[in-house]
């Protein structure tokens, strides 16, 4: 999936804590509905947000690493309605790739489908972070079964790869998403 201006709308910085150096993304990006119109009809970003419990599965999971600056929404401009968001994690290892943490999709089926629809915009910009960081370019996803494995390797296009040692101990349902040629 091609998005005009995704690597220069991802901001990366670094900053110095107590246990070490912490990466901070900041993402605000307007992107137009379609390749044939050029108002822009979806918002990307990690601005703090607090996603209803109601509204959203996973919701808890996701606004709790908004409150880390690791999570990514996506915004419908017509209705100023976000539709979905993801949680990522950028390891120490600069040989990891960008892993995601969570999705939250509406529950509400009149956005279920955009909702879904958005989730593969959101991991395109996961791909490009772990380019932009020098990393692989792959996004990998830890599935809490395999019934879950099985459903995001349908819905997203994740494949099982096997466990990078780093990450033994995260279980065994691991997915990895290569970045797409025409991404």
């Amino acid at each position: 999936m091609k998005i005009a201006g995704i690597r220069s709308a991802i901001r990366v910085r670094t900053r110095r804590r107590a246990n070490g150096v912490e990466t901070v993304v900041t993402i605000d990006h307007r992107i137009p509905g379609s390749p044939m119109s050029a108002a822009a009809r979806w918002r990307i970003s990690t601005a703090p947000a607090r996603l209803p419990a109601s509204e959203f599965d996973n919701a808890g999971a996701i606004n709790r690493r908004f409150s880390e600056g690791r999570a990514i929404r996506c915004v419908d401009l017509q209705t100023d309605t976000t539709t979905a968001a993801v949680a990522f994690h950028v390891d120490a290892s600069v040989a990891l790739p960008i892993l995601l943490t969570d999705v939250a999709t509406r529950t509400d089926p009149d956005w279920l489908e955009t909702g879904q629809g958005c989730v593969p915009i959101l991991k395109t910009y996961l791909h490009e972070l772990g380019s932009k960081l020098g990393r692989p370019t792959d996004v990998a996803y830890f599935a809490a079964t395999e019934v879950v494995a099985d459903a995001y390797a349908r819905r997203y296009g994740f494949r099982r790869a096997p466990v990078p040692s780093a990450w033994k101990a995260s279980g065994p349902y691991y997915l990895v998403q290569p970045l797409a040629d025409d991404d």
